[in-house]
């Protein structure tokens, strides 16, 4: 498998702020489209490899031996790996570095580019480059995704516009916290982490630090890896900037990154786009089924998210041991004030739910659904929170209508890399007192925390 996507929203390019500024490689690129798919890839860490085989996926097949793409004549495939013609009225454009194909290819610094993908008139798969930006530019700074994005909204006129955001990430979570949390904290095995302080660099920055957890590798979003003064660094984008830094409403977000299935992540995403694909646990690195995904998204009717979610179960749930381990959900952004509501409704009546100071009386997180690994103790399944917390009847009823008008689809195997999963509503949530002061200060920014109260 490819390798752990451990995601906080990581940083993008360096200096320039618009469009304007981003110079094509080719002129005369500009036109008019029914709907246009983005693929957004910012992973120059350790997914590198990974994110460059999705991009392959999508036009071809990848050949281990060769080490190369072999491609195939598309226009005779049965589907699987359909592309546009470069006169469709649907299109493709990808962000991507292109790295290497060795291990650590983040090492070797690379020029992202914005690439256009399409069929030739004899079905070949095409990967036009319609710009290349510097190599010192990380497509995890607020600054360039939105450079980046409206350079392609300018160019690639459309109603309808979608995106995989493809990287490392670890939800709801401020930047480096999943590696380096500021919080002393205590796991379910009994075990204490003390964790110093990190440095937030004026820049963004944070410093550099890579963990390997067992099992599997998985990814997480927007993590982009930069050497300044012979120090590693980690570019991130949180969740508030990447709300920021998305110029064009969206008809779908597919999260193809770990933990992303939060409410709190839909919450802050939900008027930028009207449904959202992502999962609640970790994902493993080789992410998605992109040998299928074009023709989900572009199909002409419109985007098939549902088949998007069927795609990427069944292809882990006929794996075995550890690699059979996927959830996936799909929510209807619409739904979410109502589910909002109705939790405010249910924190404000049960004080055991919520942190407040001064209270001593807590859940027992070890009998709450859990989505984390070892201790990273952030996600617990939103719905048996409350259960757990021992709502009544009508107000499980309630919320339980509620998660129905939002989330769509939920399917999961029956573990998560060892992890039991019995209850899966499709959403996670924050359980205070499993952070500490400093989370918990971040967490009252947050759009989801100032709607229902959640920590105080």
């Amino acid at each position: 498998m490819r390798t752990l996507r451990y995601i906080v929203f990581a940083a993008l390019c360096l200096c320039l702020c618009s469009c304007e500024l981003l110079k094509r490689d080719k002129p005369d690129i500009s036109g008019t489209y029914d709907r246009v798919f983005i693929f957004y890839s910012a992973g120059f860490n350790s997914l590198s490899s990974a994110l460059d085989e999705d991009l392959y996926d999508m036009c071809g097949i990848w050949d281990e031996k060769d080490n190369k793409c072999a491609y195939k004549n598309i226009a005779k495939s049965r589907g699987e790996h359909w592309l546009p013609t470069k006169n469709d009225n649907r299109a493709i454009v990808a962000v991507s570095h292109r790295t290497k194909k060795i291990k650590n290819a983040y090492r070797y610094p690379t020029n992202p580019c914005i690439i256009r993908l399409y069929q030739d008139k004899k079905g070949n798969p095409v990967l036009d480059t319609l710009m290349t930006l510097s190599s010192d530019m990380l497509l995890t700074k607020p600054e360039v995704m939105d450079s980046v994005l409206n350079f392609i909204r300018h160019n690639f006129k459309s109603e309808h516009y979608g995106m995989v955001l493809s990287s490392h990430a670890t939800g709801y979570l401020p930047k480096g916290y999943y590696n380096t949390p500021t919080d002393g904290f205590k796991s379910d095995l009994g075990k204490t982490f003390s964790c110093q302080d990190k440095e937030i660099l004026p820049n963004g920055a944070v410093p550099y630090t890579e963990e390997e957890l067992p099992g599997p590798a998985v990814r997480s979003f927007g993590q982009e890896i930069a050497e300044q003064g012979g120090k590693k660094l980690s570019y991130e984008l949180d969740i508030q900037e990447l709300v920021e830094s998305i110029p064009m409403s969206l008809d779908y977000l597919v999260f193809d990154a770990c933990l992303m299935a939060g409410v709190e992540v839909a919450y802050e995403l939900k008027d930028k786009c009207r449904y959202m694909v992502f999962s609640p646990t970790e994902i493993l690195s080789d992410g998605m089924d992109y040998s299928r995904i074009v023709g989900r998204l572009l199909k002409p009717s419109a985007p098939d998210l549902d088949a998007v979610c069927e795609d990427y179960y069944n292809l882990y749930k006929n794996l075995s041991g550890y690699s059979q381990s996927a959830t996936i959900s799909l929510v209807d952004c619409k739904g979410l004030d109502a589910l909002a509501k109705v939790c405010a409704d249910i924190i404000e009546a049960y004080p055991i739910v919520r942190a407040s100071a001064g209270e001593e009386v807590h859940l027992n997180d070890a009998d709450i659904q859990r989505y984390w690994r070892e201790h990273k103790h952030w996600f617990y399944d939103l719905e048996d929170i409350f259960v757990k917390a021992g709502i009544s009847d009508s107000d499980a009823a309630r919320l339980k209508a509620a998660l129905s008008g939002c989330v769509i689809k939920c399917k999961a195997t029956p573990k998560f890399m060892g992890i039991d999963i019995n209850n899966c509503c499709g959403l996670s949530m924050y359980l205070p007192y499993m952070g500490g002061y400093n989370l918990d200060q971040f967490y009252k920014t947050l759009a989801w925390n100032r709607a229902v109260r959640l920590v105080r």
